[in-house]
């Protein structure tokens, strides 16, 4: 998505893509498909600087800068600073026609624009995968012959039907100059939208139409760069990206190079929205981004640093939130933690195999779960007629299927970001299944609020402390806790110390039950390659659900990438261990999605007046494989 990186990726992304085409087609493109349609005023410049001299977006974002729908056969030009772009808009029409209607219906349509004047120009441009990767597409387009039967009357029209490149019509006279809102297609600015404001957005464009089809067009959604903020994942993915972006200027331009190509590969769009689609919700797709991101850091790593022993501490508000959060680092293992929320930490990667180990996904709201409960089967639906009286197809937009019975059942949302170290003061009544269903009660003030930073850096290690005085509430009462965790990183190791200290700063005893939540995304839920490895000998897959009694250790292996993740802990534990699943929206209708595995060792705690409780945990990453 263009708008999203920075002015100088925009031009590199365009000429690496074109260069590709150069040499492939000997041909160069002299226009640009903008993805998704993803359209900002400021990116004129750049589409120019790139070479390129059209575009296409949709009609929608014409209408609602005023142009009538009767003037829209044709190209138009735009400018930013004095440098012009001609820009085609996208028959929003032709999009629905096409191929979910018979053909001889976009054949009428375009027979009906001809007739209202000379030299009109009708322009389509779409997903490929309407062309048979869609419900139902492969047997209407190629089976039943829908594109055969369309390239026909194409032919039989081509007296007053003329197919032609967009690139031909720049030689004609543009209808005019056009100013165009940031936009992108309808459904996407519906996407961006908060979930609850989607149903009343959708409500209100169909009250509008209802009463004059024609003001709809004045009707817009929100902003595609919204989706940073509706998902805290992919605004961290994207500010990562950023951030090593940024930190390639710190070198000459022949140092990174391989830098710079990765991260390029990490402004990929597909992981970072989320709309009919997986998209976000798809966790190979962000895994794919974090090891292009991981790739790159090792690379940039290299050039500031000599060897491998280093560890190194840094605030930084990296993701423009208005808090800073805190990296711990050395040459195996990057920590980002956020201390104003609950002091958790937001990513764990492992460098040496570039694996993002905190690749979760907190479990949320969409508008489209109300459908979840009326969706039908993908093999019932495939069994029922496709077609209707007139021999239309229905649009994936109108599709409601789902790809397992009961999906409803997983309709289970976070009231916290799903991360790790999260800080647990459990109701008394909690248990495994409350937990994770998200319907449990919290005694203290710990899980998602500030904590106090402190960081101590030596040659050879590194020591932060988050610290934070709160409420825990027993038997009605308060009860003011001073709870400190301290992580230690020593350089060149992939072994992670935690020091847990609890302090009762009351004068009455405190009977408590804490625990501590770790999440792990390892991409597969059931598989022999991804397992729980527990200390009797027994091993689950991660997508298991379960309580065990006095446990001091997990190993999660993930033996197709090559590594393991050990967390020990001192004392005997209780120990939930559950899947963080999702339902969402799929070309192929709703699915339920493995996100992470939902680790969480608890204990019964008791703490005098002024009394105190410690705990250390160790958390090591260790290859399985040779290198």
């Amino acid at each position: 998505i263009l708008p999203s990186i920075p002015s100088e990726d925009r031009i590199a992304q365009i000429k690496k893509l074109n260069d590709w085409v150069k040499k492939k087609f000997k041909l160069t493109p002299q226009g640009i498909w903008l993805t998704e349609r993803v359209w900002e005023p400021g990116l004129v410049q750049d589409v120019a600087a790139a070479n390129i001299e059209y575009t296409m977006v949709d009609d929608s974002h014409f209408l609602s800068a005023g142009i009538p729908q009767d003037q829209l056969w044709g190209s138009y030009l735009t400018e930013d600073q004095g440098v012009p772009l001609r820009v085609y808009p996208i028959s929003k029409a032709l999009r629905y026609l096409i191929p979910f209607e018979p053909p001889e219906k976009t054949i009428d349509f375009l027979r009906g624009i001809a007739a209202e004047g000379e030299n009109r120009v009708a322009l389509i441009g779409d997903d490929g995968e309407k062309f048979g990767v869609w419900p139902n597409t492969h047997e209407l387009v190629y089976k039943q012959g829908w594109l055969k039967k369309f390239f026909e009357l194409l032919v039989e029209n081509q007296d007053w039907l003329k197919l032609r490149f967009p690139s031909e019509g720049l030689r004609e006279k543009p209808l005019g100059k056009v100013y165009l809102p940031t936009a992108s297609y309808t459904e996407m600015m519906e996407w961006s939208l908060p979930a609850e404001e989607q149903t009343s957005f959708h409500h209100l464009r169909n009250e509008v139409e209802s009463q004059n089809v024609d003001h709809a067009k004045f009707v817009q959604g929100g902003f595609w760069r919204n989706f940073f903020s509706r998902y805290p994942e992919s605004d961290h993915i994207n500010k990562r990206m950023l951030m090593l972006r940024r930190e390639c200027k710190s070198y000459n331009n022949g140092q990174t190079e391989e830098a710079k190509d990765l991260l390029l590969a990490a402004q990929c769009n597909c992981a970072y929205w989320h709309g009919v689609f997986g998209g976000l919700y798809l966790p190979h797709l962000r895994d794919a981004l974090y090891e292009r991101i991981l790739r790159a850091e090792k690379s940039l790593d290299a050039l500031r640093y000599e060897n491998g022993d280093w560890v190194e501490t840094k605030q930084h508000d990296f993701d423009c939130d208005g808090d800073n959060e805190v990296f711990l680092r050395n040459s195996k293992l990057t920590l980002v933690l956020s201390p104003n929320e609950g002091g958790s930490i937001q990513e764990l990667s492992y460098k040496p195999l570039a694996v993002a180990l905190s690749n979760g996904l907190t479990r949320r709201a969409e508008a489209y779960h109300t459908k979840v409960s009326q969706a039908v089967l993908k093999e019932v639906a495939e069994a029922q007629p496709k077609e209707s009286e007139d021999g239309s197809v229905a649009s994936i937009h109108d599709l409601v299927l789902a790809k397992e019975e009961g999906l409803e059942s997983l309709l289970h949302y976070d009231t916290y970001r799903r991360t790790s170290l999260i800080d647990h003061f459990f109701r008394k009544d909690t248990s495994a299944k409350s937990f994770h269903q998200g319907t449990y009660g919290e005694l203290g003030d710990f899980r998602d609020n500030a904590y106090e930073v402190a960081t101590v850096a030596k040659p050879g290690w590194a020591i932060l402390s988050l610290r934070r005085q709160g409420t825990v509430w027993a038997e009605g009462e308060p009860h003011n806790v001073m709870l400190e965790k301290r992580l230690r990183l020593n350089a060149d190791q992939s072994h992670l110390t935690i020091d847990y200290t609890l302090e009762n700063m009351g004068d009455s005893k405190l009977k408590t039950w804490f625990g501590v939540e770790f999440n792990f995304g390892l991409l597969a839920p059931d598989s022999p390659t991804h397992r729980y490895r527990m200390t009797d000998g027994s091993d689950q897959p991660f997508n298991y659900f379960g309580e065990d009694k006095d446990q001091k250790k997990i190993t999660l292996e993930d033996s197709w990438r090559g590594f393991a993740v050990q967390l020990d802990w001192e004392r005997p534990a209780g120990l939930w261990r559950v899947p963080v699943e999702t339902v969402s929206m799929s070309e192929e209708g709703f699915e339920r999605i493995y996100q992470a595995s939902s680790v969480v060792p608890h204990w019964k705690v008791e703490l005098k007046p002024k009394g105190m409780w410690s705990m250390q945990f160790e958390l090591k990453v260790t290859p399985t494989k040779d290198p």
